[in-house]
């Protein structure tokens, strides 16, 4: 299958990749092509102005119950007076795979909403406890957006081709006890965030915005159509997109 899909890659003029595992992955497999990374656009979510949860967003995948499951385990017990809530259909997942441990903290979830801004409307923290996973995490990038402290794995980080220690607003842990430390030296500390003028926030501006997306996007697009010889390039003749030449020349009167 692998092999079949290098095919019909390799007819490409350029390959884009959406995050940097894949484009590194694919500039190895097919070296003879050309590679560009584009970061994909991710819709921001708006920043809340006085919330006072600890949130974590997340679908009901495996990935995602391995790290929810990893948090409710073994991070939950040391953080008992944190407010905390679980948003996403997530919740069916823990049911189905493991119901005790969904019984026992049951209410923390509070299940699918259909608006996302919803989920941030009362978040002081965003919680990415992040375990499992590949390519780019579109909650990872959510988090960058609404510029809040946020506490993360490494593993939340995947594709992004950056050190999140960097960023002043993110907290790091992989271990349990550091991520429940974390959670309540950040709690205190939320109080004092700017969400507008945070680390995570100026990085989703750079990377992860549409006018930015689109700006890389047409750079790319026209690049390709100058290095494309089968495009005219005198001045006196171009196709529109039906066909139809602009030479004044060849310009017929509507009578013709």
């Amino acid at each position: 299958m692998l092999a079949i899909e290098l095919q019909w890659i390799e007819r490409a003029d350029l390959c884009i990749h959406l995050n940097s595992e894949e484009y590194a992955t694919f500039g190895e497999l097919l070296p003879q092509s050309r590679h560009k990374l584009i970061y994909p656009s991710i819709a921001p979510v708006a920043p809340p102005p006085n919330g006072d949860q600890a949130i974590f967003v997340a679908g009901d995948n495996a990935a995602n119950y391995i790290s929810v499951r990893w948090f409710l385990k073994y991070i939950v017990p040391h953080v008992p007076e944190m407010s905390i809530s679980i948003f996403g259909d997530i919740a069916d997942g823990v049911k189905r795979r493991d119901r005790p441990l969904y019984e026992k903290h049951r209410n923390l979830f509070r299940g699918r909403i259909a608006d996302k801004d919803a989920a941030y409307a009362d978040a002081a923290i965003i919680l990415l406890p992040t375990r499992e996973g590949h390519g780019l995490s579109i909650k990872t990038v959510e988090a960058l957006s609404s510029g809040l402290p946020v506490i993360a794995t490494s593993k939340a980080f995947r594709g992004m081709e950056i050190d999140p220690s960097r960023l002043r607003n993110v907290y790091i842990a992989n271990d349990a006890s550091e991520f429940a430390a974390a959670m309540i030296k950040c709690r205190a500390m939320s109080e004092r965030s700017v969400p507008v003028a945070s680390d995570t926030r100026a990085l989703y501006e750079e990377r992860y915005s549409l006018e930015g997306f689109a700006r890389r996007l047409g750079d790319v697009a026209c690049k390709l159509m100058v290095d494309d010889p089968r495009t005219p390039l005198d001045a006196g003749y171009r196709k529109t997109a039906t066909g139809a030449s602009t030479d004044p020349a060849r310009r017929h009167s509507p009578a013709d």
